[in-house]
Formats: structure tokens, sequence, C-alpha cells
């Protein structure tokens, strides 16, 4: 009786073996055959496939920054003056040609460090500690921002519980964008790697968005209600403190800003920057859309991040010709 107990154990161990090993390796391989619901035509040298709304592949740049698998970004990221941090508004918003031919006019080296999933402030910091980032000025999208917490996405990679498992689904994720990069172009295999679902590119120089095939052809004129999560005041105060004190910035080179949205949070990021003394530049901007509610569209972000760097331009060379303290 023990000896055919043992057998039927034995049995039961492989079979659950055999199916439970190929549906693992399926779930991490998932990634490559959810790429082909992505565009696949705005791959450059200098850009990479950051998030994709299929939910076989969703998003790469948190992993990708985060464990270093894009070095020629993390290299720019180190060498930057400016980082503007936040969540995808502010991406948007900075990722124009405006800001672009701003910022090599003047010679200035700027990484934007914006994410998607309504980003917060724990894990652009992680982040700066991670790879000892001391850029001389940082300019924020208080919209809140200063929470303490990360999101949907960044939360697990900061709890660090399954670290190897997000590693090697990451390093995943980026050998699918090779396999469709070399094959989408193909006729006879573009339409099974390539899909129409919304795409986002990031730069590894710069950390600019590609939202070509993100941005939706639709306008919705802001509408902003000035006392949106007024109630946070008091946390954000207490965390954009802890933040000046974790990355050693002069306050006066902590830069925010409130991105037009139907979400923005005017009145916080005012209490935010009077409590910790830093500068608010907020340009009035007439006319302004956003093609989700949410994100300006093309020629609003255009408009608006081309006030925004002509108000700050004397903010910024000031940070910049001074030396930054260093974390303390």
């Amino acid at each position: 009786m023990r000896w055919t107990a043992r057998l039927r154990f034995k049995w039961y161990v492989l079979i659950l073996l055999t199916i439970a090993v190929p549906s693992a390796m399926l779930g991490l391989f998932w990634p490559v055959i959810g790429i082909s619901n992505c565009h696949g035509d705005r791959y450059r040298a200098d850009f990479y496939l950051a998030y994709c709304a299929s939910t076989q592949y969703g998003d790469y740049e948190h992993g990708a920054l985060y464990f270093d698998l894009e070095p020629e970004a993390i290299r720019s990221l180190r060498e930057a003056d400016i980082l503007s941090i936040a969540n995808s508004r502010e991406q948007v918003a900075f990722s124009t040609d405006a800001v672009r031919s701003f910022v090599t006019g003047h010679g200035w080296r700027l990484y934007r460090l914006g994410f998607g999933y309504s980003e917060e402030s724990a894990f652009p910091q992680r982040l700066i500690s991670r790879y000892h980032l001391h850029p001389k000025v940082i300019i924020v999208n208080a919209d809140p921002f200063f929470t303490g917490k990360g999101s949907t996405i960044s939360d697990q990679l900061l709890a660090g519980t399954d670290a190897r498992t997000d590693y090697v689904r990451s390093q995943i994720k980026r050998l699918a964008q090779y396999v469709q990069r070399l094959t989408c172009g193909a006729q006879v295999l573009q339409r099974f790697t390539c899909g129409e679902a919304q795409t986002t590119y990031r730069s590894r120089s710069d950390g600019a968005w590609d939202v070509t095939y993100y941005r939706q052809n639709r306008k919705f004129p802001v509408l902003i209600d000035p006392s949106h999560d007024l109630d946070l005041a008091p946390r954000a105060i207490a965390v954009a403190r802890e933040f000046i004190a974790a990355t050693g910035l002069d306050p006066r080179c902590l830069l925010l800003t409130v991105v037009p949205s139907d979400i923005a949070t005017p009145l916080l990021a005012r209490k935010v920057a009077e409590a910790i003394g830093a500068p608010l530049i907020a340009p009035a901007v007439e006319g302004l859309f956003t093609f989700d509610h949410s994100h300006l569209d093309e020629a609003s972000a255009e408009r608006w991040s081309a006030q925004f760097f002509s108000a700050a331009e004397p903010l910024i060379s000031a940070c910049l010709a001074s030396t930054p303290a260093g974390p303390g």
C-alpha cells in the first residue's frame, strides 16, 4: 500500500510539472507574442519601444531603466544637467520640437524621466539614488507627484519581492523588440508582427517620447478645477521636503509646474512651492486642448512647453551656473 501511494504521488508530481513548467515558460515568453499587437515602424537607432497597450506586452520602460537594460539611456541620464520627472502628462508636454530646439540652442543636457501609469515620486527618486544622479535642475509636474508612492507598475519593482522574474520578463520584452524590428518591415511577415495597439517609443539620448501611435486624433478643451486634490497639500509638502533632503538639491532649482489638463492641481502645486521655497512656473496659455482629457494634443504641447522654458530660462541658467551641493 505504501509503495502504491508513493508511486501515485510521483505520478502526481510528474503530471503537475508537465503542466506547470510549460505554462510558466509561456507566461514569461508571452511578450514575444504580445508585441505583434504593437505598432512596429517607429524604431530608430535612438528609440526603443517603451509601452504598448497590449495585455501581453504592456510596459517596458520601467523595467528597462530600473534594471539598466538600455545602457545608452542610463549613460544619458547620468550626464543630464536637467531632469524632468513626473507622469505621462509632463512627458508628453515636454517631448516637443519646441523643447528640443530650446534645450539644444542653450547647450543644455535635459533628460525626460517621466513615466506612464500615473507615476508618482517613489520610483523616480529610487532611480536618482540607484544611479547616483546629481542634476543641477529638476522639473516636476506637481499634480500631485509628491506622494511617496509609486504606480501599479513601479510598486512591484520597488518591493523587489519577485526581482528575478521581473528582470527576466523585462529582458524578454527587450528581446521581443529585436524580433519585431527585424520582421515588421518584411512584407511577408508584416501582418503577423505589426499591430495597431497604442504604442509609445522613447529616446535613449534624452528620454523624450514619440507618441505618434499613442496620441489620438481628438480635441477636448482643457477644463481646470483649481482646487483639485488640495486636501493632499500637507502630505505633498512633507514628501517634497524629504525629496529635497534625499537629492541634496537647492530648493530654488526644483522647478514645480502644472501641465494643463482636466486633473491639474494648480493650488496644490502653489502651496507646495511656497512651503518648500521652490519656484512655480505655470504659464497661462489660452486655447489649449487635450486628446484624452489628460494629455495635451500636439499643437497645445508645443505652445505650452515653449512658454514654460521661456519663463524658466533665467532660473535654469542660474542653477546651471552654480555647483550642486550633492545628496546629504
